[in-house]
């Protein structure tokens, strides 16, 4: 509950940006490519290959998820170096943010395992 999310927290770099225009330049500052997430025809599927997953990750990246009802904003998604999505089979037509944040991250992780622990 709130006592491990509080101690995941610990683990962070959180910062909070007034408006999107001032985090993508803070992205952009610290020399990240961004990626978003998005359904749009321009979009990569996020797969588990993760050879492939591998070849095209950048040395630095910031990633962007969506609420599950809004997605990105337009702002975001215009400023992206690279659109993701997961792909999706069954009866699923969407994944909540959580959900779609964790597999994000463990793809990501899959690919880059000598990330783990030197994340910001």
């Amino acid at each position: 509950g709130s006592r491990q999310a509080k101690v995941y927290a610990s683990h962070l770099d959180i910062r909070v940006f007034t408006s999107s225009a001032e985090c993508i330049d803070a992205v952009r500052a610290d020399g990240r490519a961004l990626w978003v997430t998005d359904l749009s025809q321009e979009a990569l599927p996020l797969t588990s290959d993760v050879a492939a997953l591998r070849r095209a990750l950048p040395p630095r990246l910031a990633i962007v998820i969506g609420s599950e009802g809004v997605g990105v904003s337009k702002v975001m998604v215009d400023a992206a170096d690279v659109r993701v999505f997961l792909p999706m089979w069954g009866f699923t037509e969407s994944f909540n943010i959580s959900v779609a944040t964790a597999l994000v991250l463990q793809r990501l992780l899959d690919a880059m395992p000598d990330s783990r622990g030197a994340l910001p």
